[in-house]
């Protein structure tokens, strides 16, 4: 290929390192893969076709990092998907969308190291999830055949008592892990009937969670992308708003196998486990990379912050635990001192959260993080210390191009 072809395909194409490239069939999908591409940064190039059209253009030697192409009407998917592979090279990731809903395909798909299959119609949210795991996948390279992507890590939260805010804990902390720390985030909120996961983000309840944990054969990442809403760019959600009249009892391997899956595309999935929950979730435990135990400075929250731990420490042998302390400066009946309750436990604590009434309630006035209402806060400051403490890292915000160049 002469330098002037290259040079027009350059001018023709966006560029010969294009971030994301797509094939798609029809209008309706081609359109919402556009804007969705679009949202994810500039250069992206969507053209119509499928994948003799996309093998075409990668012939040119443009190399996408990622790569959406449509399979729809092609009479043996699989084999045009292996030849794409090939001709993509290692140094793209490939986003496959269809007309068939099949689990056979996509597990096919899997196999040859495609990072997902979408069905169509393809929603934004799923597509914008997809593309994001692919991104993600691609600053360390694509993943070969039959490779799975390398495994995130699990944070169970925990709380002594009711009304210690654990779930706050669990929103925030995921939320400025995911926004500030650029890391790639999934909430699990296992309060089916009361979390306040959703409502704390202003997000609509998560669909199809509670039939994945009481069917649990049919969790694979498709299935999970169809039930996560996400939040931003980095956090996705799964929560749900279940009716009272219906009985939230699924088998805890259910569990097991949805954060199994979160793990293949995300680096730390947090779980905010109701504590009447965790004797029956002994696996969960035990599989965690951190148990976050929040309580208050009351006698109650001494007397069952102490239980918890001896509980889990037989568990979960292999999790650091770590205790943090809410509500710190607001009058409790039966309240203890720091000191005091240190010794009954016998344990330090890690994060002393100061009482923020203030804060709290603007937060949920507006359905946002308190780091979005609350920034400069001693509040937010804590659960800032809080991430850092559980992701190992000094950084407290993303660094810009412009600060990496100057070495800040």
């Amino acid at each position: 290929m002469t330098m002037a072809v290259r040079l027009l395909h350059k001018l023709l194409d966006g560029g010969e390192s294009a971030p994301i490239a797509a094939f798609v069939g029809d209008d309706i999908t081609r359109q919402i893969v556009g804007e969705t591409a679009a949202s994810q940064g500039p250069g992206a190039v969507v053209k119509p076709g499928g994948p003799v059209e996309a093998t075409t253009w990668l012939s040119r030697g443009i190399v996408p990092k990622v790569m959406v192409v449509d399979f729809s009407g092609r009479a043996d998917p699989l084999t045009d998907a292996a030849a794409l592979r090939d001709a993509a090279g290692e140094g793209t990731n490939l986003i496959a969308v269809g007309q068939a809903n099949d689990i056979g395909l996509y597990r096919g798909l899997v196999r040859l190291g495609y990072i997902d299959y979408l069905p169509k119609p393809v929603s934004a949210d799923v597509l914008k999830a997809a593309l994001a795991q692919a991104t993600t996948s691609a600053r360390g390279g694509a993943p070969t055949a039959g490779q799975a992507p390398t495994g995130g890590r699990t944070i169970v939260v925990l709380g002594a008592r009711g009304g210690v805010g654990s779930s706050t804990v669990a929103v925030n902390t995921a939320w400025i892990i995911a926004e500030e720390l650029d890391r790639r985030s999934a909430l699990l909120d296992l309060d089916l009937q009361f979390g306040t996961a959703s409502l704390s983000l202003n997000l609509a309840p998560s669909r199809g969670l509670s039939e994945a944990l009481l069917n649990p054969d049919r969790i694979d990442q498709l299935f999970v992308a169809s039930a996560m809403v996400m939040e931003g760019k980095n956090l996705a959600v799964l929560a749900a708003e279940d009716s009272l009249e219906r009985a939230s009892e699924w088998d805890p391997l259910a569990v097991e196998a949805l954060v199994g899956e979160l793990k293949r595309g995300y680096d730390w999935i947090w779980v905010d486990l109701p504590r009447s929950l965790a004797s029956t979730h002994r696996d969960l435990l035990a599989s965690a990379s951190h148990l976050v135990l929040v309580s208050d400075l009351s006698l109650a929250g001494m007397r069952d912050t102490l239980r918890l731990l001896a509980f889990t420490r037989q568990i979960a042998t292999d999790a650091k635990i770590v205790l943090v302390v809410n509500r710190t400066g607001a009058k409790l009946p039966g309240g203890v001192t720091r000191q005091e309750f240190e010794k009954a436990v016998e344990a330090k604590i890690d994060i002393l959260l100061p009482d923020d009434p203030q804060a709290l309630g603007a937060a949920a006035s507006v359905g946002k993080t308190l780091p979005a209402v609350a920034a400069k806060s001693r509040l937010v400051a804590e659960l800032r210390a809080l991430a850092r403490l559980v992701i190992g890292t000094t950084a407290t915000k993303k660094t810009s191009p412009f600060g990496k160049l100057f070495g800040r």
